[in-house]
């Protein structure tokens, strides 16, 4: 009995005959074609697909989870899209080329037309694979690549963050010079200053009544005392650092303020004036002003 050849090298019966095959030629599709030729050329499909396609799981990152058709009839579509659409270097198609290459027509050579449909099948399932999956070298970052002490590591987890480094180390040290900054400026504060700054720590407006009786100011006072006190700062640093960075200089007027506001919260308990202040700003629906 004659013979046709898988990939790999291993005999196996031949599916379909010469009627077959020039049957779908003549009809141009396999869904035109009688019941019995169908069922071989189906029966070539399934054979050949599932050949290659065994040899395809090392091209994608899925290996041996790599889900391919599994109806017939959808892997002869693949293979006759190929042979319909594809072409040779001289630009022939392949389903002309496929008959050109098996001798005369009224004696075509059943070897020769199955040999090349397997080798059109392994290319066509080569380029099937290829589109609908990512190169072996793409892993998914939900990857699990530990679970020790029963949490899952993934590879996303183990990326580098956003955050720069040096920019990191610059920025801590921008904090630690605002906290001293801080420091000297809160000696030199007014009781308005004091209170607009806590104000603003405690998002209360300045010119709340509670606000400006921890002043002891009126509200113009103490809105001028805020403004005043902001250009006074920003003044300073740039005339300390005329030589830095904008940016460097601007965050560190930012630190500053943030500091400075910090330190007044720090200070606020200590002083009569300012704890009821506080203590307004924790249950404002306890009582009225201070």
């Amino acid at each position: 009995m004659a013979t046709a050849w898988v990939h790999g090298g291993e005999p196996a019966r031949h599916t379909a005959d010469v009627a077959c095959w020039t049957e779908w030629k003549r009809r141009c599709a396999l869904a035109l074609c009688a019941g019995p030729t169908r069922n071989r050329l189906l029966a070539f499909a399934r054979l050949h697909f599932r050949a290659a396609a065994r040899k395809c799981r090392g091209l994608t990152n899925l290996g041996h989870t790599l889900r391919l058709p599994s109806r017939a009839e959808d892997m002869w579509h693949i293979l006759e899209t190929h042979m319909n659409t594809g072409r040779t270097r001289q630009g022939k198609r392949y389903k002309d080329w496929l008959f050109a290459r098996a001798g005369a027509p009224g004696a075509p050579d059943l070897n020769a037309i199955e040999g090349g449909a397997a080798l059109l099948m392994r290319t066509a399932v080569r380029y099937h694979v290829r589109a609908e999956c990512l190169p072996p070298a793409v892993v998914s970052l939900s990857t699990p690549v530990s679970a020790r002490s029963g949490v899952p590591l993934t590879l996303e987890d183990l990326l580098p963050g956003n955050a720069d480094p040096s920019c990191e180390a610059a920025r801590r040290d921008i904090r630690r010079i605002a906290r001293r900054r801080a420091a000297g400026w809160l000696k030199r504060l007014s009781r308005p200053e004091r209170a607009a700054l806590l104000a603003a720590e405690l998002n209360l407006h300045i010119g709340h009544p509670a606000v400006l009786a921890a002043a002891g100011s009126c509200r113009q006072t103490v809105s001028r005392a805020y403004t005043n006190l902001m250009i006074r700062l920003v003044h300073e640093t740039r005339a300390r650092h005329p030589v830095e960075d904008r940016s460097a200089v601007l965050m560190l007027i930012l630190e500053t303020a943030a500091a400075l506001r910090a330190a007044v919260l720090d200070w606020a308990p200590a002083d009569r004036k300012a704890a009821r202040l506080l203590k307004y700003a924790a249950a404002p629906e306890a009582g009225g002003p201070p």
